[in-house]
């Protein structure tokens, strides 16, 4: 630490705006102020740093959490490194306060019941303000651990999670389509030969010069990737967007027919090979799609009684029974293994054991109805630590301050930081953290939005206006 402040704030400022490794900090000091830093300095700065911000800051979130008269508590079970332990991070929804994260090595009802304790104790002793509900996803011993421990507070289940549950069998489904649409797209030969004279800078003399329009949204739409932005079951929106197409290119194939525009011989071999694949590949997932379709329909219900707000928990409840109680006669028309039956089958189960549980958020003031946002937030630290200091590295560093409560400003001016490391009692920081090391492009944005697309579409239409005068 024998640094100067400012120093040390450089390094801070440098992490958290520039999401630079240890080595990257080192590399950047040196170039920017002929310093040289140790690299373990640098972690001792960071880590003293997220200290000063904990005192800096207590009050401020402490405050929050009276303002609303408790905590909500956020609970869910994260995986820093895929294939290895989850940790049970909790936090709190209004302020976003973090209580802690501890490894859980098994999904016994037992380990969850002792980490919910400690983050029970920890609220207690160091927070002293009551817990007004808890929110998490639906894991049975998760659950049941939870309403052990926290008996008598109000238990949420998070409604992302109950979809994620009830949808299983259908976003197989939904992503088994999306797989075969892009591998029979990617296998069509004129496709294939498409990008070839594009690389070969010999489209312009090819049999596909006049279908650049049409051939253009289906290589997108072979690459089609899912995007955060898009809706559930997003196959449906990929069908309609190749049928689109297809339509678009039979109604070329029609116009030619009858004269009304000339086209090169070799240009309608192609225009009629790639309507029979076109036309094969939607026929042989049509049964597919109308079974995503009905489903959506029931997710449009859905929403309709999750999202009225003014509801009591009571009139929730009752709204979603009475829904159920249509499904239940479609039963008796499907097969068991039908993917719609299975949906249902899987939906009433949930609201027959566990509905009320979906609307206990009623009952408390601005309480969320899901805990997703602590997926989030968590997904992008990971990845920022992934980023800075690699991905095991990444794993211990959320295990050590699973048992600390810390804050940190990203976009902290750098005179704060400055101003936090004088003002903090850095010898007590150093303490704490021998403590823890001793205990361990534009069509592709165009093709997935909805109005781009039907701007798209009315290009392609003007085309073939133009082709037909021309």
């Amino acid at each position: 630490m024998s640094y100067d402040y400012e120093v040390q704030a450089e390094v801070c400022k440098i992490r958290w705006t520039e999401h630079a490794t240890y080595i990257e900090i080192v590399d950047r000091i040196k170039d920017r102020f002929q310093i040289n830093l140790d690299k373990t300095a640098v972690e001792l700065f960071l880590k003293t740093y997220e200290i000063g911000c904990t005192n800096e800051y207590r009050e401020s979130y402490l405050q929050t959490i009276r303002d609303h008269g408790g905590i909500m508590l956020c609970v869910d079970v994260m995986e820093p490194l895929q294939g290895q332990d989850g940790f049970l991070v909790a936090y709190d929804a209004w302020s976003h306060l973090t209580f802690g994260s501890y490894r859980i090595p098994n999904n016994k009802q037992t380990t969850y019941e002792k980490y919910l304790s400690l983050i029970k104790n920890r609220i207690a002793n160091e927070i002293g303000v009551p817990i007004l509900g808890i929110i998490s996803d639906a894991l049975p011993a998760q659950r049941l651990a939870i309403e052990t421990v926290f008996e008598g507070i109000p238990h949420c289940l998070c409604h992302y999670h109950f979809f994620n549950l009830v949808l299983k069998s259908i976003k197989q489904l939904d992503s088994q389509i999306i797989t075969q649409f892009r591998e029979d797209l990617r296998a069509m030969y004129d496709l294939k030969q498409f990008q070839l004279r594009i690389h070969e800078h010999t489209l312009d003399t090819s049999q596909y010069a006049k279908l650049v329009k049409f051939f253009e949204p289906l290589v997108e739409l072979s690459n089609w990737r899912r995007k955060p932005n898009d809706p559930c079951l997003i196959s449906l929106n990929l069908y309609s967007r190749i049928n689109d197409i297809t339509t678009r290119l039979k109604v070329l194939q029609t116009k030619i027919e009858v004269g009304k525009i000339r086209f090169p011989s070799n240009g309608i071999k192609v225009i009629n090979r790639v309507i029979l694949i076109l036309t094969n590949l939607l026929t042989e997932v049509n049964s597919e799609i109308k079974i995503l379709q009905t489903v959506r329909t029931y997710l449009e219900s859905l929403v309709v009684i999750f999202d009225e707000f003014e509801a009591s928990a009571e009139d929730g409840l009752e709204q979603l029974h009475q829904f159920c109680d249509t499904l239940r006669p479609r039963l008796n028309l499907l097969s068991k293994t039908d993917k719609e039956a299975i949906f249902i089958e899987a939906l009433l189960k949930f609201v027959d054991t566990k509905g009320d549980l979906l609307f206990n958020y009623r009952n408390i003031l601005n309480a969320p109805t899901t805990n997703n946002d602590l997926e989030l937030r968590f997904k992008q630290m990971k990845h920022l630590l992934r980023r800075t200091i690699g991905h095991s590295a990444a794993k211990h560093y959320l295990m050590m301050h699973g048992e600390r409560i810390f804050y940190v400003n990203p976009n902290e001016k750098f005179e704060q930081i400055v101003s936090i490391l004088k003002n903090m009692d850095q010898s007590d920081a150093r303490i704490q953290i021998r403590m823890e090391r001793l205990s361990n492009d534009r069509l592709g944005l165009v093709i997935h939005d909805d109005v781009r697309w039907t701007v798209l579409l009315s290009e392609l239409d003007q085309y073939l206006t133009k082709l037909e005068c021309s």
